[in-house]
């Protein structure tokens, strides 16, 4: 939709305090009474850039996916919770690394004012929709002892902030050091965390090392 298109790339270009009805009027070719009919309002226009533009969606329907059932093998089991693992990261590392730089923009607006009134809102409106998705599938790991038992909110922040993190700084990161292709990069992540959150399987069926070392780095897979 143009209006989202509009709004999404003054966000990404000039800031959150740019998003006015407006400016995303004047940039969509349209009259700000159409934009309320549309949406209602700025809050519920900034909903809609951010559902269209983070990763929450998909990630929803990759949780949502199928499971294994209970007589299904080990193997198959935690085979499932390595791919969705991985399929997020994925996700992920599209949303924050496309054009325009939604997330990213989001993300320094909520770090230099995690008080305004806007964040605060979309917080309270997508906080309770990602514990329903990805926060019930971490808990399901967690009931049939697949994951570690943690406090929900960190390990939903021990899976998602260092990939956050990678991506919102690759473009200035890449200026200085020479990083792997994003796939490898989300590899890496997935193995990382799994490593540090999943029960391993006893007979080590699951290798969940990454298959190669950063370039220029000492590091090397156990």
């Amino acid at each position: 939709m143009i209006h989202l298109e509009a709004g999404a790339h003054l966000i990404g270009e000039q800031g959150l305090a740019a998003l006015t009805l407006e400016a995303v009027a004047a940039r969509a070719g349209c009259s700000v009474h159409s934009l309320y009919g549309v949406f209602g309002g700025r809050d519920e226009l900034l909903r809609a850039i951010f559902e269209t533009y983070s990763p929450l969606l998909d990630v929803e329907k990759v949780v949502a996916g199928p499971r294994a059932d209970l007589d299904e093998t080990v193997r198959a089991t935690y085979r499932l919770m390595d791919e969705t693992v991985r399929a997020t990261y994925r996700l992920m590392a599209e949303a924050l690394t496309r054009e325009p730089r939604v997330m990213p923009a989001m993300l320094a607006e909520a770090l230099a004012r995690p008080d305004e009134p806007a964040l605060q809102g979309l917080l309270q409106h997508f906080a309770p929709r990602m514990l329903a998705g990805l926060g019930q599938w971490l808990t399901d790991e967690m009931e049939a002892g697949r994951i570690r038992r943690l406090p929900l909110p960190l390990l939903i922040q021990q899976m998602i902030a260092p990939a956050l993190m990678h991506f919102v700084s690759r473009p200035a990161a890449e200026t200085v050091f020479e990083l792997p292709g994003v796939e490898e990069t989300c590899e890496v992540f997935a193995a990382a965390f799994l490593n540090a959150a999943a029960v391993r399987l006893l007979l080590g069926v699951i290798d969940w090392s990454p298959c190669s070392a950063w370039p220029g780095s000492a590091w090397a897979p156990p």
